[in-house]
């Protein structure tokens, strides 16, 4: 598709015989390019769990952080105790609603193609576990978290580890060998 749309969007009979000629052909190449990789993305699904929970979590979750502020703050065993109470609700509150809610939508599945037309491949699915990009610890000790930050981050780790080695031998002994790897091989034919 993004092929497609690239052919179809940019002209290649440009004449490119001045600067000003070139520097537009390459803008024009790169809207093209950026206008077909947008067009050909499929736009990315926002996950909003805790938008779609139910009162009763979100409540227990402010609580949760709440003590755990609290407990933090104070150090109090008192405290902990209150805070490990609430998390351990938290815990099995969501695992029932993560229960109910998989089987709220495996009960409701049908053979078309949204759902695979398979309860395997459905499930199969659901399981699989998510991969989640960690950020990168710069130099000064902070964290890379966008993609641009982490190609930065990579570059400048790359230029300080990637260095060529100094040469091991003396500049008269690497023009010899060069000499005699240019000079051509004379062949002897024996029969």
């Amino acid at each position: 598709m993004f092929r497609t749309l690239l052919e179809t969007q940019f002209n290649l009979k440009i004449p490119l015989k001045t600067e000003a000629e070139v520097e537009d052909a390459v803008y024009s190449l790169t809207t093209a390019i950026q206008q077909a990789a947008w067009q050909a993305t499929p736009p990315l699904r926002e996950q909003h769990f805790y938008h779609d929970c139910p009162e009763s979590v979100k409540h227990t979750l402010r609580d949760k952080r709440a003590a755990r502020k609290k407990w933090q703050n104070s150090r109090a065993p008192r405290d902990r105790q209150i805070y490990n109470r609430i998390a351990k609700e938290l815990k099995q509150l969501l695992h029932t609603y993560r229960n109910s809610s998989v089987q709220h939508y495996l009960t409701n599945l049908t053979s078309t193609v949204e759902t695979n037309c398979s309860l395997w491949k459905t499930t199969r699915r659901m399981k699989r576990p998510r991969q989640h990009i960690t950020p990168i610890r710069k130099p000064d000790n902070t964290w890379a978290k966008t993609d641009l930050q982490k190609a930065e981050t990579f570059a400048e780790h790359l230029t300080t580890v990637l260095r060529p080695l100094p040469p091991s031998l003396p500049n008269t002994h690497e023009e010899a060998i060069l000499q005699q790897l240019n000079t051509p091989i004379k062949w002897l034919h024996r029969y």
